[in-house]
């Protein structure tokens, strides 16, 4: 296989976020509109077309130890049947959603396109990452990559997927660049790694982050590893820098009571063609979260 810096480059593809440096306005006091939703979808419609890919830089903060990781997600599929996990309350005002159970698992009812490989590159990263799920088998949409390269200091990466010579590979022509926007500071509901639920009342989520289009806050309990049984609140963030979670929707998912972690997604989109002219979205992400003690 080319490396995917010499695709790339054939190519001549550069996929650009919406609003550069200089032109997107960055804090939480700016309150500039968010142009898209963030790239991974919650659910999906009976002949949808999901083609998404995005890099990601994530600093977890935890209880013992914080964690930086780098990864990437690679939701592509066509959707033969539409979502079955559906929210059970919703609040259209903040745009927050309550599900009982992760809303991806849904993802393992869709016909997942065979990609072959997808290679990473940026800096002292170069990885390639196999993506070519077999019928029945449990697909694997996030891979925590060997490293972060210069992810954090140039906040590009180059994304290519050629011919690797695999049995029904249709991703032979992707060659585009995901940017990412800054980094992920939280100032609410606490600027500490862990904090205490609040007694009552709406939970106010506050951050910064420049450059972003779409953004997203996510919570669930501290340690869930099976998204069939994790309760999930999604709120889509409308302005860059805040979201406003319900009371009503925290106290149904009953989250008051236990550890959970709060997390912010900040993206920037971009887009290119790929598999013989769909388009795809091919995004960059940094994240950054809190843990929220249960109150006991």
């Amino acid at each position: 296989m080319r490396s995917v810096r010499g695709a790339a480059a054939a190519a001549a593809v550069m996929v650009l976020g919406c609003g550069g440096d200089d032109a997107t306005p960055s804090g939480v006091g700016s309150g500039y509109a968010l142009t898209q939703r963030p790239p991974i979808p919650e659910r999906v419609a009976a002949g949808d077309a999901v083609r998404s890919i995005v890099v990601f830089r994530e600093d977890r903060t935890g209880t013992t130890r914080d964690v930086t990781r780098c990864g990437l997600s690679t939701v592509l599929f066509d959707a033969p049947v539409a979502s079955a996990v559906v929210p059970a309350a919703l609040d259209a005002e903040s745009d927050c959603r309550f599900y009982a159970s992760a809303p991806e698992v849904d993802f393992q009812r869709m016909r997942w396109v065979c990609a072959g490989a997808i290679t990473v590159a940026a800096g002292s990263l170069s990885q390639t990452v196999g993506l070519c799920p077999t019928a029945g088998a449990t697909v694997r949409y996030e891979t925590v990559l060997t490293g972060c390269g210069t992810l954090s200091s140039d906040r590009s990466a180059l994304v290519g997927s050629l011919d690797e010579g695999v049995m029904g590979d249709v991703v032979t022509d992707l060659a585009g660049t995901a940017l990412l926007p800054t980094g992920v500071t939280i100032t609410a509901p606490s600027t500490l790694a862990v904090a205490t639920w609040p007694a009552s009342g709406d939970l106010d989520v506050q951050w910064s982050s420049a450059d972003a289009t779409s953004a997203l806050v996510r919570i669930e309990p501290e340690g869930a590893t099976n998204p069939a049984s994790t309760p999930t609140i999604v709120c889509v963030a409308r302005t860059a820098g805040r979201v406003r979670v319900p009371q009503a929707l925290i106290a149904q998912a009953n989250f008051r009571t236990m550890d959970a972690r709060v997390r912010v997604w900040s993206y920037r989109d971009g887009t290119t063609m790929a598999e013989g002219g769909k388009t795809y979205r091919v995004s960059g992400a940094t994240s950054s979260s809190v843990v929220l003690q249960g109150r006991r």
